[in-house]
């Protein structure tokens, strides 16, 4: 046992007492934390005298707010050892200014009146910590459930399970200095503080030559959580998640259960700061029988399975799907182009997954870019309904496409008319001031030739699930040219290129405002419109490992009566909304 987890005291006649902290003194905890304590006091040698119980105080003025279990222990002398029960740890927050020097200390005794055979002080470190370091990536957005369950390995294939990592750091005041809070303890917890444990096994990512460990969920007040805490190198948080698919009992090969996963990364006390990762959607393969659950997709423009991309501005195809028995409004929709023994490629996967039920409305019809296929070669593509609970499979169909090469960028081949958007970070004031033209706004615009990471997104946990904001200003000016006209409906398009992945998202179709900016002084036809983009468009976009950026683009377009489409210039922000150093593996 080290220093920090055992002390002595010895005196005439006085055992030597060993001490065992549920959270150790080499823990790093965060400025309104709060931790439950639990203290063990073994004597080395013969049994602790009785009518002895463990007290644990702040010191005063240390910062620190103690409050003992509802019953104590009192040792009856026929014992070697005595348990304290669970002392409730509340740290001051950081701007009560309470706390010196970055510790809080308490001292443990073991006592009867006056009579104390056991003193000793101890103290944590406490840290200010950047709250949207809590964020967890996910390093891959489904993971299908193997056939047959194997206890986790240290060597098994990274597509058996999903990697959840952060780093966390200190805020120290100085945007410019990343430092690393390390040995913190965190809770990893689901959406609601949900049951997991059944659905799925979180372990370790150990290296090479060393088996992964279980670890165990805890369950307090009715919500589950695993404890961890962050690398005592490097401040990182980073661990396995398996689907958990043991079987029932000797006689089943494999218990499947399908799981849309969500977690979180959470300081206790402190909850407000709740980051949730994107969902991960742990899927069934596709069942050897009932082959054809699900009807084949329609494909409008397909001819023969065969789509033509009529020119450069032609940038997906419509895919629908037949209404389905037994939906549920939690269904996620994904779209493979390959699959192999019954189970789909996960880097076939077509991106967004799709929700089929958004707000009170259903979703049946469906963008697919041209740029997930290679023109004029024959491809399968099929689809996957899945939830917590059940997974269900279309059977696949051949497509192909002819035209030119699509990519994830937006087209060089049309006539670019209007300005390009504005891209606002989700510091901007979108409730209080909703055309963004109030003074002082602008210190929040995405600059093209500045990266965006995700410290600018991470306010979206405080605006109400928005990343950043697109702004485009529309004119009831008839001889401008470079804008659209107030009351036109725009068609909102978001690339992504990089080095992690690509995907095209259609943002939803807004008609244009009619009422005048404020700013600048006396305008009478500008007017813009703020269309926000949903946590988590803008998350883990990651640069290229040669680091060549990665980028993210919009442009936006008009349609007039024969239907022909008007564009904007298009606007390209280099972008890592990853972990720096960390998604290089």
């Amino acid at each position: 046992m080290s220093e920090a987890k055992k002390s002595n005291l010895k005196g005439s006649g006085t055992p030597t007492i060993d001490a065992k902290l549920s959270v150790t003194p080499d823990t790093t905890l965060i400025y309104g934390q709060q931790i439950y304590l639990d203290v063990t006091l073994t004597a080395s040698t013969g049994n602790l005298p009785a009518g002895y119980c463990i007290n644990v105080t702040a010191k005063v003025d240390s910062g620190i707010t103690i409050a003992p279990p509802t019953s104590r222990v009192v040792t009856s002398g026929h014992e070697n050892s005595i348990n304290s029960g669970l002392y409730s740890i509340v740290i001051d927050g950081y701007d009560d200014n309470t706390i010196k020097n970055g510790k809080v200390s308490f001292t443990i005794t073991l006592g009867n009146g006056n009579n104390i055979i056991y003193n000793k002080d101890y103290s944590y470190n406490v840290k200010k910590i950047l709250p949207y370091t809590l964020q967890l990536l996910p390093d891959k957005p489904v993971c299908v459930i193997p056939k047959k369950y194997s206890a986790p390995t240290q060597q098994d294939p990274k597509d058996r399970y999903v990697i959840y990592k952060t780093q966390l750091l200190e805020d120290t005041g100085s945007p410019g200095i990343k430092t690393p809070i390390t040995n913190a303890l965190v809770h990893i917890t689901s959406t609601h503080g949900d049951d997991f444990s059944n659905n799925i096994i979180i372990t370790s990512d150990p290296k090479s030559g060393v088996q992964p460990t279980i670890y165990s969920p805890t369950i307090e007040n009715g919500k589950t959580f695993i404890r961890l805490t962050s690398d005592n190198h490097d401040g990182t948080i980073k661990f396995r998640v398996y689907p958990n698919n043991k079987p029932k009992d000797v006689n089943s090969k494999v218990n499947y259960k399908p799981t849309l996963l969500s977690l979180g990364c959470v300081i206790s006390g402190q909850e407000r700061y709740t980051h949730m990762a994107e969902s991960v959607c742990f899927i069934n393969p596709r069942p050897i029988f009932n082959f054809d659950d699900l009807d084949l997709l329609m494909i409008p423009s397909a001819n023969g399975g065969v789509i033509n991309r009529r020119s450069s501005d032609d940038i997906t195809f419509e895919v629908m799907i037949q209404p389905y028995d037994n939906p549920s409004l939690d269904d996620k929709i994904l779209f493979f182009t390959r699959e192999k023994e019954h189970i789909p490629d996960i880097n076939s996967l077509i991106l967004p997954i799709y929700s089929m039920q958004e707000g009170d409305k259903a979703n049946y019809s469906f963008p697919i870019p041209f740029a997930s296929f290679k023109p004029d070669e024959w491809t399968e593509i099929f689809y996957v309904i899945t939830n917590t609970g059940n997974t269900r499979y279309s059977s696949g169909q051949q497509i192909k496409y002819s035209g030119e090469e699509a990519d994830f960028v937006p087209s060089d081949g049309v006539e670019r008319i209007y300005n390009k958007v504005q891209v606002y970070s989700s510091l901007a004031d979108y409730k209080g001031d909703p055309q963004l033209d109030q003074a002082g706004e602008e210190n929040t615009l995405f600059w093209e030739n500045s990266y965006t990471t995700r410290i600018e997104l991470s306010n979206y946990i405080n605006n109400g699930g928005y990343d950043a904001y697109v702004k485009i200003t529309a004119t009831n000016d008839p001889t401008d040219k470079k804008r659209p006209k107030v009351g036109d409906t725009v068609y909102v398009n978001m690339y992504v290129k990089s080095g992690n992945k690509n995907s095209f998202h259609k943002l939803p179709d807004t008609t244009l405002l009619s009422i005048p900016d404020t700013v600048p002084a006396g305008n009478k036809t500008l007017c813009s419109t703020v269309i926000p983009i949903n946590h988590p468009l803008y998350y883990g976009i990651r640069s290229y490992n040669d680091g060549s950026p990665a980028f993210v683009y919009f442009e936006y377009y008009t349609m007039d009566k024969n239907n022909k489409a008007t564009f904007s210039h298009y606007w390209r922000g280099m972008t890592d909304t990853s972990l720096p150093g960390l998604d290089d593996d």
